[in-house]
């Protein structure tokens, strides 16, 4: 519903244990929401070679009813779509 926050889990690629998400970075266009997410690689610190995803917590308020699309862009620039009604 309206000014309800809405938590959505995000499973983020990696390439090593080590790597991280540090930040969700979001731009509103209408009800397109373009979300890309920014992390790295620790250094210093022993790691896995294990490719397991990251799952990382993306978080928004609707503010008007209606329908969302959120557009989470891969570091490729490739797009996942995910649509949410607000009632």
């Amino acid at each position: 519903s309206v000014d309800r926050t809405i938590s959505l889990d995000v499973f983020c690629p990696t390439s090593s244990g080590c790597d991280y998400i540090a930040k969700f970075s979001s731009a509103k266009e209408g009800n397109t929401i373009y979300i890309k997410a920014f992390g790295g690689t620790l250094t210093n610190s022993p790691c896995t070679m294990a490719c397991v995803p990251i799952v990382a917590k993306f978080e928004f308020t609707p503010v008007t009813k209606g329908r969302y699309t959120l557009k989470f862009i891969s570091g490729d620039n490739s797009i996942i779509e995910h649509h949410i009604t607000v009632n």
